[in-house]
């Protein structure tokens, strides 16, 4: 499951799908199929080389809490960063559950036909009707804007691995920080107040550093991502046996 944000899109029309034509290439999907998830990353939800027809739904949910709505920003290709892509469109669900990030159930679906007509809906599964809107970029990608689309990406291959490497290292930064937050909480009961600055100041340390996401991320960017996971980790690793004095107390 991904997580989708509240975003804004104008020219937006309700409607029930939206359907564009991809050219085929020799009876398959010439390019994979996106969907921007957080930092600008594009998860791929039909890859390249698909034999057509074909049809598949995900299953996605809210980054925030409390959302009314939620985005989708679809785009063709096979880049690391959806900006980098060929632009498809947006859709957009309305009359999301009210509840906390990542409870609503929202489904998109994707009926590729063998001609290259893909068809795109969308389903609110915590409603009994689905309040779709929609904002297509184009209406169809040709065979000539597909071979620019892979030329672009072999050129750029080099780049995209770095960006694909930047991505991995900030989701072990991510769990880190969830991994660090649980071991606090319960070593925390046997830490000095110094202990506890370090470990706060450290954190925020880290959070900060991974504000600068996938498309802005330099090499200082990602060194002082580095710097900061390290000392968190560091951290981590020496609250361990305060965490086991603690939770030993409680076996009693």
């Amino acid at each position: 499951m991904a997580f989708l944000r509240n975003m804004k899109k104008s020219n937006m029309q309700e409607c029930d799908e939206v359907s564009l034509v991809i050219d085929p290439d020799r009876g398959m999907t010439p390019l994979p199929i996106c969907i921007e998830i957080p930092g600008g990353q594009a998860h791929a939800v039909i890859p390249a080389g698909v034999r057509l027809p074909h049809e598949t739904t995900q299953l996605f949910s809210t980054v925030d809490a409390h959302q009314l709505a939620a985005e989708f920003h679809l785009v063709a290709g096979s880049r690391p960063l959806v900006r980098d892509n060929i632009d498809i469109g947006r859709i957009r669900i309305r009359d999301v559950k009210w509840s906390g990030a990542g409870q609503p159930k929202l489904e998109i679906g994707f009926d590729f036909a063998k001609d290259g007509t893909l068809t795109i809906f969308a389903k609110n599964l915590d409603r009994k009707n689905t309040e779709m809107l929609a904002h297509l970029e184009t209406d169809h990608i040709d065979a000539r804007q597909i071979e620019a689309a892979r030329k672009a990406a072999e050129t750029a291959e080099d780049h995209d691995r770095w960006v694909e490497a930047c991505v991995d290292e900030m989701l072990e930064s991510y769990a880190l920080l969830d991994n660090a937050y649980e071991r606090y909480a319960v070593a925390k009961k046997k830490m000095s107040m110094t202990q506890k600055r370090q470990y706060k100041a450290a954190r925020k340390e880290l959070q900060k550093a991974l504000e600068v996401m996938p498309p802005e991320a330099t090499e200082k960017s990602m060194g002082r991502l580095r710097e900061a996971h390290k000392a968190l980790d560091e951290l981590y690793q020496a609250q361990k046996p305060l965490q086991d004095a603690v939770a030993k107390w409680y076996r009693r």
